[in-house]
């Protein structure tokens, strides 16, 4: 008698799968609502990320030419005019024979080119004494280090993870178009 033969597990999801069609509805939703649903599409960046460049390393940022001249016997010295903290916007431009303090990731300021780590550094009264020349772009990471605009960012299929979620808002994806969910009753 086939009505009193118990199936196995892997028998029962065999079976199954064999009769499963796969779902082609998709459906449009906000993007934090997303964590493991699966993408219709592929996700291409609009812009780059982080948007901005950063510093590499702790130290000062500067217009590299400035420090073109300096050596450990003939310093450059620079005026500080402020800090850069991390996760804040820089509010002021740097000018020629300027420096601001900056920490690790802190966007550059307007008009600085390069970082001068701290070893290469020394802060005094007078300012920021630079003992070694930087070229430009020295210690910077670009604005699109991380992720290029028309980049990929997540193929099509791919499941949500919470860091995915994170990468689509930090590139002001709000919305995300999903298959729909799929349900499913076993009756035993």
């Amino acid at each position: 008698m086939e009505f009193l033969k118990v199936k196995s597990l892997e028998e029962a999801r065999k079976l199954a799968l064999e009769r499963v069609q796969p779902v082609g509805e998709v459906e449009e939703i906000p993007t934090q609502e997303g964590l493991g649903r699966g993408l219709a599409e592929e996700v291409i960046s609009p812009e780059d990320l982080p948007g901005f460049a950063r510093a590499a390393m702790d130290g000062y940022a500067v217009r590299a030419a400035d420090t073109f001249e300096a050596t450990l016997e003939e310093p450059v010295v620079l005026r500080l005019v402020g800090e850069v903290k991390m996760g804040e916007e820089p509010s002021q431009e740097l000018h020629q024979g300027e420096a601001a303090a900056i920490h690790t990731g802190g966007a550059l300021p307007a008009g600085a080119d390069a970082v001068v780590i701290l070893e290469e550094t020394e802060l005094s009264s007078q300012g920021v004494h630079v003992f070694s020349p930087v070229a430009p772009g020295a210690n910077v990471l670009a604005a699109d280090e991380d992720l290029k605009r028309g980049e990929r960012l997540l193929p099509s299929g791919h499941r949500l993870r919470a860091q995915d979620i994170g990468a689509l808002l930090a590139v002001g994806i709000t919305e995300v178009r999903v298959f729909r969910r799929v349900s499913v009753g076993v009756i035993s």
